[in-house]
């Protein structure tokens, strides 16, 4: 009976979900299948059909099986799946499939390195490699879909290494827009360390789960009958039942038990069955291995530590001779033991009765000479690490080698946290005294980008045990960025930037001087504790920077960044900007996600050049593009928004911020998350979403932040929406917490000091004129438009009458000249406000008329609403207009519009934008629906419509 034979009775349900889900990714709609149940219960039988009629209905096949022991390898399991596929594809065909987004994946895939060639340890990749990769392999998977509809089978996915799950994840979440079926089986109860992984695979949208139930005894009775023949007692049949509780593995090793004894199925051997077991099944797998004599013991249990073993490498191992080893393996092989060549058990529960009977000490020798072999058949081999990670320590340099090469392998393959491992066992090892400090720098480094608390610790006592000068260098830039961008702690990091400096001396190369003093000045320059410092170290970074060739870029930045927060006192500050940025070649050699790269953003945007910040996200935007970048896409993002909101631009605002909060959570980017926050509350309160907002603000984390420039515009956002909601006292108290900790004294980029002036303006006059004249004051000693207007505005509400209406006139003037529009349109509501008061009623009409527009273009409803009742109260008769146009894009369909019409296809937009090519089909149906575009020319129309708002 074929049904018996295959492993499949009684799963004609499972099948009838497997095909359909067949059918529906040929048509084009991908789905994730997942089979999941005990260990036994026939999940791989499944798997095996599924193999079957996918191949039968023409798809791709893409398979892999995760292995306990590949387990510690990155994306061991997505190279299995891709690899094979990619090397049967001509040199033409594999050119197009790695197009685009989907060659991020070529380093992964050894494709950037000769057959054999080891990583260069002394190089360490981005933070956000692992997802570059991911999202390399998504794309490299749909283009391979282009060719045809593909089955991604994925077979013991519990034992599947966490990089590639998060590979799957990507998929699953997006396979609905591609002929793509993902199957995989996940045995259930499996303590797996990918467990929650697993979960979020499994809870997406539209999978569909089979859990394949237990045989019945009808079925049971069918499959005894099969295996020992008529007449098969109905007491027998009812034992199997009980004793296998319906699972086809147990059920199958009982009766290949009976046959061994010899015993048939007759009633009075009932009584033998109810003893068996799982371990009872255990013990009968060893029984019939010791059968098949001393040769094929050694040799299974070779296999069981190498998991997955050629014959000579099982051979070697086991200490047996080619010709004793084959006849040996094929004695395992017909014993249905190990499947063939590859060799491989049958089953996971029959390798691990075989490796659990190998005394420990006997399992721990037997993997380092497991390792040594391995490495001696050539470098890049994971398996070679994840051998010693299950090696007993014994002091030995060569292992200490091994352990370094396999974590450089693992973070070339963003397997961080996999580097951790290797490393952390090779200081148990331990290393000679001569290269710990190596072996610890390297885990400090590892630990960043696993993000693990320990990396401060190690890093640190890899500088205090290191002399060598530019190794030192490169230490003390990464504990500084590891302590300021992401512990917060500023002093800290400052005072050992400080010491190295003092260590390597004056006579250092400048160029290894100027990375710690450019991290060292920036360090002090966004914290009010270490600000004063700052300025007497200007003129010797300027020399610095200038004599230290490309390694004195970063500090040209700074310096400009510097200088353009003290206003016209600062000079030339964007050409030696641009000296530092050295047209675009900054960014591409230190990413779009390095923090004197935000640095520069935030300055350009908060100095309202947007000229400049527009062209410096560009690049941004570019390097995240080319490097498929997390970070630098968070980069672009955040600041965007920060640009958006300082622009007026409220929707973009509010769309790029929440899309940077979800980048920022999942990249652990808490420094970012409070600059975001502080920015989405602003835009939502001047859309009227005060409670929203109110959320935005009360969740900053802000106490361990104090004194950083990041938590100083978070309590000035905060102490605005308190004032909003009419909470004064705890607004007002924001503010003055925020003039406390001002770090450089410029209302274009912290307005504080008029916030609070305009405040208090009903309960402490004299206080508020106070406040707001030193605000005047210190805006014009600076002379930045937006801090001109804003504070002259401030002073206007503030006294009132003829004088305050000449700052009002003043503020409007000057700030026509900046592109700060939404303070532009507050500036009018004042103004025709406070000419209504004075009786002008006729004269107020025009500039709340502009207001009313300008604010309505920016979404602030609230101020065109408030434009619209003084208005009235002025004896106008206002209308209305509906958004038509570009104007009536959302953020998101602009972002695609703006890309579409450079001339990028969906493919390219879709990995810009970090979402799918039907995604963006979608907003383009939109975007033609709104612009009354249609036809052929529908994509080239669209600049010349944009054009419109623009102008």
């Amino acid at each position: 009976m074929q049904l018996v034979a295959d492993g499949l009775l009684e799963r004609a349900a499972e099948l009838g979900k497997l095909r359909d889900a067949i059918a529906g990714a040929r048509a084009g709609t991908g789905q994730l299948l997942v089979i999941e149940g005990p260990a036994g219960i026939g999940k791989t039988a499944l798997m095996r059909q599924a193999r079957l009629e996918g191949a039968a209905a023409g798809m791709e096949l893409l398979a892999a099986r995760g292995l306990e022991l590949e387990r510690e390898f990155g994306f061991g399991v997505a190279r299995q799946l891709l690899e094979a596929p990619l090397a049967r594809l001509g040199t033409e065909h594999k050119h197009e499939v790695l197009s685009g987004a989907a060659g991020l994946a070529r380093s992964l895939l050894g494709l950037d390195r000769r057959r054999g060639e080891p990583p260069d340890a002394g190089v360490h990749p981005p933070p956000d490699l692992s997802f570059t990769l991911v999202h390399g392999l998504y794309w490299l998977t749909a283009n391979l879909a282009e060719t045809a509809p593909l089955m991604i089978l994925l077979d013991d996915a519990h034992y599947a290494d966490e990089p590639s799950l998060r590979y799957i994840a990507y998929m699953a979440a997006r396979c609905s827009e591609l002929p793509v079926l993902l199957v995989l089986a996940i045995r259930t109860g499996d303590p797996a360390t990918a467990r929650d992984l697993l979960t979020t695979i499994s809870s997406e949208p539209g999978v569909t789960v089979i859990q394949p139930a237990g045989l019945s005894d009808e079925a049971i009775t069918t499959v005894v009958k099969t295996r020992l023949g008529e007449p098969a007692a109905p007491e027998f049949c009812a034992a199997c039942a009980r004793a296998s509780a319906g699972n086809p593995f147990l059920l199958g090793e009982l009766l290949t038990q009976m046959e061994s004894e010899g015993l048939p199925p007759g009633a009075a051997n009932a009584a033998s069955v109810e003893g068996v077991s799982p371990d009872s099944v255990e013990r009968a797998v060893l029984a019939r291995l010791g059968r098949l004599g001393d040769d094929a013991t050694a040799l299974a249990r070779a296999v069981a530590v190498l998991e997955n073993a050629s014959l000579l490498q099982a051979a070697e191992l086991a200490r047996l001779d080619t010709q004793p080893a084959a006849k040996a393996a094929d004695a395992l092989v017909a014993a249905e033991i190990l499947s063939p060549e590859p060799l491989l058990f049958v089953h996971p529960l029959l390798r691990r009765s075989v490796y659990e009977q190998i005394p420990p000490a006997q399992r721990a020798t037997d993997h380092r000479r497991a390792a040594l072999l391995l490495a001696d058949a050539g470098p890049g081999n994971a398996a070679v690490g994840a051998h010693l990670l299950r090696a007993s320590p014994a002091g030995e340099p060569a292992v200490v080698r091994l352990l370094r090469a396999a974590a450089a392998e693992a973070l070339v393959h963003g397997d961080a946290s996999g580097a951790v491992l290797l490393l952390a066992r090779a200081l148990e090892e331990p290393p000679r005294p001569e290269d710990r400090a190596a072996v610890l720098g390297d885990l400090g480094q590892a630990e960043v980008l696993a993000g693990d608390p320990a990396a401060a610790d190690h890093l640190s006592q890899a500088l205090a045990m290191t002399q060598q000068p530019a190794a030192r260098t490169a230490l003390a830039c990464a504990l500084g960025d590891l302590l300021v961008w992401s512990k917060g702690r500023s002093v800290q990091a400052y005072e050992m930037l400080t010491s190295t400096l003092a260590d390597l001396g004056s006579d250092a190369p400048p160029s290894l001087r100027a990375p710690i003093e450019t991290l060292r000045l920036a360090t002090a320059s966004v914290d009010v504790r270490l600000v004063s410092k700052v300025a007497p170290q200007l003129a010797a970074i300027h020399e610095l920077a200038d004599v230290s060739g490309p390694a004195g870029r970063g500090l040209k930045i700074f310096e400009a960044c510097w200088a353009a927060q003290l206003g016209v006192a600062g000079g030339n500050w964007l050409g030696r900007l641009n000296e530092g940025l050295d047209g675009g070649r900054f960014v591409a050699d230190h990413t779009g996600g390095s923090p004197i790269i935000v640095y520069a953003a935030i300055v350009l945007v908060l100095t309202d050049e947007i000229e400049g910040a527009e062209a410096l996200l560009a690049d941004v935007r570019a390097d995240a593009r080319s490097r498929g970048s997390i970070l630098s896409h968070l980069v672009d993002l955040a600041w965007g928004s920060l640009m958006w909101v300082r622009r007026g631009e409220l929707d973009r605002a509010v769309a790029d911020a929440q899309s940077a909060l979800a980048v920022a959570k999942s990249v652990d980017a808490g420094w970012v998350r409070i600059w975001l926050l502080a920015c989405l509350a602003d835009a939502l309160r001047e859309q009227g979403e005060l409670e929203e907002a109110a959320r935005m603000v009360e969740g900053i984390p802000l106490e361990p932040a104090l004194g950083t420039s990041a938590a100083l515009h978070a309590l000035v956002a905060r102490g605005r929406v308190r004032l909003a909601l009419g909470d004064r006292e705890r607004g007002i108290a924001d503010l003055e917490l925020a003039g406390q900790n001002v770090i450089v004294n410029n209302p274009s980029f912290v307005p504080w000091r008029p916030t609070l002036a305009v405040a208090l303006a009903a309960t402490d006059p004299e206080r508020a004129l106070d406040l707001a004249q030193g605000a005047v004051s210190r805006a014009q000693e600076l002379g930045q438009a937006r801090g001109i207007g804003v504070t002259l505005r401030a002073r206007g509400r503030v006294v009132g009458g003829d004088e305050g209406l000449r700052d009002l006139e003043k503020a409007i003037e000057v700030l026509r000249v900046s592109p700060a529009r939404l303070e532009l349109a507050h500036t009018l509501v004042d103004y025709g406000a406070a000419l209504r008061r004075a009786g002008r009623r006729a004269a107020a009409r025009e500039p709340l008329r502009e207001a009313a527009a300008l604010a309505r273009r920016c979404g602030a409803e609230p101020l065109a609403q408030a434009a619209h009742h003084e208005l009235l109260a002025s004896g106008a008769h206002p209308r209305r207009d509906a958004l038509s146009g570009p104007e009536a894009l959302t953020p998101s369909e602009r972002r695609v519009a703006e890309l579409a019409a450079a001339g990028l296809p969906n493919r390219e937009i879709a990995q810009a934008l970090f979402v799918t090519t039907k995604t963006v089909g979608t907003h383009l149906a939109h975007i033609y629906q709104k612009l009354d575009l249609s036809g052929q020319q529908a994509r080239e129309q669209l600049t010349a419509r944009l054009a419109v708002v623009a102008d």
